[in-house]
């Protein structure tokens, strides 16, 4: 019996608490299938830990490991090193998901911040396997591979300021350890059928990716463009799990008028518990349905936990890439609303290089793409009310969330209102002006 059975039967990956950086190493590992030890940037990353800093890790014996090393002068100070070593923490776990992993520590985990293939690493896993399903099925399709193209350029830069910082404590290019892929022993078996059907079903959302991958070619910084990179697979995660786990297609209510109308906020934070509710209840409702392909004793495994964890997957998810606020654990005070970055890389997902899309083009996009609904659609009260949300005006609630919307895009350059009434956007601060 095994519980991976299920949730490979389910969505091909096994969801738990997950951060991008996971999900980053994740894909990354599958694209590349290469990783390195880095046991010297772990002992000269970590900084602190519970039981103090031992062995190599604590500052006399890793400074004198360095010297030995010939990485630094035997004249370098152990206060130079202590503040090194808080520097190097703060670029190299940006994500809180770095941990000592050598002896005399142990972990469950460690993951760097994504900087190029020289900082994977390939300790457990915490995405459960969802980098790799996500790398399998975009390979099903031209749009597809087109993503895949720019993340392999954008994983093989090595020209970095931050790459060139770190290359003293960095493995040789030479050692290089082939990654060990243990999808097909822990789930089973990807069927092209399964694999194609995945792909049509993420058509828009996979094209939208390549769309904004051209838009990254533009000016942006190696490391925005993977920081990029990241969110958007991560949000073609979250509308997957969306699409694949309910009935109907993703509609998530955003509120932008930072909680200045009850109404549009309750309705948000009802918009968030219905689309975590659709996916509580996938396992089961997929169970029902006939179309969990797993033994009925592997599934029996699951359910006593009541799905928590699925409660839990989407949740980190939704907050940690920018489709909810607030960060903090209560469920209950969960709403819709996406975060600048996370606006940015939607309209570069859905406007050309070069090109300029009114308002009107731009919120439909946005809300067949990406299931973003904030009420700019002429049919917006319509769909809403098919979702059960029954109580917002036009003019009281509706008009003045979209004059927020439209707001923020202004304050970001991405958008211009030549005239009243018209309201120009862009994927470029400098097009629109």
């Amino acid at each position: 019996m095994s519980k991976q059975k299920v949730h490979f039967s389910a969505f091909g990956y096994e969801p738990s608490r997950m951060k991008p950086v996971h999900f980053a190493t994740g894909f990354f590992l599958s694209l590349i299938e290469k990783h390195y030890k880095l046991e010297l940037l772990n002992k000269t990353a970590v900084i602190k830990h519970k039981d103090g800093l031992k062995d190599d890790y604590s500052h006399d014996n890793l400074l004198n490991k360095f010297v030995d090393l010939n990485i630094i002068y035997n004249t370098f100070s152990q206060e130079s090193l202590k503040m090194l070593r808080v520097q190097f923490n703060g670029i190299f776990d940006n994500d809180n998901a770095m941990f000592p992993i050598y002896p005399p520590y142990s972990s469950f985990g460690n993951d760097y911040t994504i900087i190029s293939d020289r900082f994977l690493t390939s300790q457990r896993r915490k995405d459960g396997y969802a980098g790799y399903l996500v790398h399998q099925i975009l390979k099903r399709s031209i749009p597809g591979n087109q993503v895949l193209s720019f993340a392999l350029k954008c994983i093989t830069n090595h020209d970095t300021p931050l790459e060139k910082l770190a290359t003293p404590i960095l493995d040789d290019v030479n050692d290089v350890v082939d990654w060990d892929n243990q999808y097909p022993r822990i789930f089973g078996d990807l069927s092209d059928e399964r694999l194609d059907f995945i792909s049509q079903l993420m058509e828009e959302q996979t094209n939208a990716l390549a769309l904004m991958c051209d838009n990254l070619e533009q000016g942006f910084s190696h490391h925005t463009k993977l920081r990029y990179l990241i969110i958007a697979l991560c949000s073609w995660l979250f509308l997957y799990i969306q699409k694949y786990g309910g009935d109907q297609k993703p509609l998530l209510f955003m509120d932008f008028t930072g909680g200045d109308n009850r109404r549009l906020r309750t309705a948000s934070r009802n918009s968030f518990s219905r689309q975590r509710e659709y996916f509580y209840e996938s396992y089961r409702s997929l169970n029902h349905n006939g179309k969990l392909d797993c033994d009925e004793d592997d599934y029996n495994l699951i359910e006593p936990s009541g799905f928590k964890f699925l409660d839990e997957h989407f949740s980190d998810l939704a907050v940690r890439i920018g489709f909810a606020q607030p960060r903090a654990p209560q469920v209950k005070f969960k709403h819709f609303e996406l975060q600048p970055d996370t606006i940015r890389i939607f309209l570069m997902s859905i406007i050309k290089p070069g090109d300029l899309l009114d308002f009107e083009t731009v919120s439909i996009k946005l809300r067949d793409i990406w299931g973003v609904c904030m009420g700019a659609c002429a049919d917006d009260q319509i769909i809403l009310r098919n979702y059960g949300i029954m109580s917002l005006d036009i003019d009281e609630d509706l008009d003045p969330n979209t004059k927020a919307f439209i707001n923020i895009l202004k304050q970001m350059n991405l958008a211009v209102e030549p005239s009243d009434g018209l309201v120009i956007c862009s994927a470029y601060p400098e097009e629109s002006l």
